[in-house]
């Protein structure tokens, strides 16, 4: 299950506070992401099988706009 480790911009501590922003924005664009870690800080993506091109293009492009904003300055 491939997964996204967040952490503090410039550093290597996790941020579980950022993995659950991300998650609520993917949600509030209709995709659901699990959260996972030893700190709560890996975002889990576990798509269903099957998967079209579109629907795969439809969860990048909800999964990059959640992380854009949640790393905005």
């Amino acid at each position: 299950m491939p997964g996204i480790e967040l952490v503090e911009l410039g550093t290597d501590t996790p941020s579980p506070a950022r993995a659950t922003r991300v998650q609520e924005k993917a949600r509030h664009r209709g995709l659901l992401l699990g959260i996972a870690g030893l700190y709560d800080q890996v975002i889990r993506l576990a798509p269903p099988m099957p998967l079209t091109d579109s629907e795969t293009d439809e969860g990048l492009n909800a999964l990059a706009e959640a992380l854009a904003t949640t790393y905005a300055k």
